[in-house]
């Protein structure tokens, strides 16, 4: 069977349904990944779980299988978790957090580019109860906005290895003799639910506390329940239905 013409490469994802405390040992080593101070993680699981009765990881899984459900429908691609496709057989790789969203299209926007170029960005949605479309970054790599092509891979003889982070892919894709391109068009979303790295340092900015956790979730869920999708962002109307659904849940049961 020949490969599909596009890879989504997953990044580093444990299988948050079968985690417990023993995993909290690990996250420094994960802090260091992210460029967060050791201990920030694991200080975030442990006041989620002192705050409420769905645990971070239930939370967490329930993300991902969300995220795996929105990959599963992209058009002409093929998901990977674990180590990247041998030998760049697929003409354009793109790379994703496992709660993140890409519009099912997407493949068909990117491929006409694969044999011109040697990335492509496109406008990132960010998404935390409403909807910002950042056009204002042209360029610039977020966690799944951008792409590397099989020209990139094969021809120019970039290793896939390099834009499997999206900060080093931001000083891959503005490296001598890269060729990059970017298409004005809003094609992912990150998702910025109350359990995400950066909505956690954001809402706990202040000091780590059970009340400015709940305001942070009572905020979301807010925010989702007035927000209305438009013709360009109806794809994740879906979605973040069920993210709200699930919050809402995850409020009704503090400890």
């Amino acid at each position: 069977m020949d490969p599909a013409p596009v890879a989504i490469i997953l990044r580093q994802s444990p299988d948050w349904g079968r985690l417990d405390d023993t995993f909290l040992a690990q996250t420094d080593a994960f802090d260091r990944l992210i460029g967060r101070p050791p201990g920030f993680t694991r200080g975030n699981i442990e006041l989620w779980n002192a705050t409420f009765l769905v645990s971070f990881f239930e939370t967490r899984s329930f993300l991902k299988e969300l995220c795996l459900r929105n990959l599963r429908l992209v058009r002409g691609a093929e998901i990977y978790a674990g180590p990247l496709p041998a030998g760049g057989q697929a003409s354009v790789f793109l790379f994703v957090d496992d709660d993140d969203w890409f519009r099912p299209d997407v493949a068909g926007h990117l491929l006409p580019h694969a044999d011109e170029v040697d990335g492509l960005t496109w406008w990132s949605i960010r998404y935390d109860g409403g909807v910002a479309v950042r056009s204002d970054a042209d360029g610039f790599c977020f966690t799944n906005n951008y792409a590397v092509t099989r020209r990139a891979i094969r021809e120019v003889g970039f290793s896939l290895d390099r834009f499997f982070q999206h900060g080093h892919a931001n000083a891959a894709f503005q490296s001598p003799g890269f060729c990059p391109a970017h298409l004005k068009l809003a094609l992912s979303a990150t998702i910025k639910h109350p359990a995400s790295t950066v909505a956690l340092e954001q809402s706990l900015a202040h000091g780590m506390t059970r009340d400015t956790l709940v305001a942070s979730v009572e905020s979301f869920v807010e925010r989702a329940q007035r927000h209305r999708f438009d013709r360009d962002t109806d794809w994740m109307a879906k979605p973040a239905g069920e993210i709200t659904d699930f919050f809402r849940r995850v409020l009704r049961h503090l400890r």
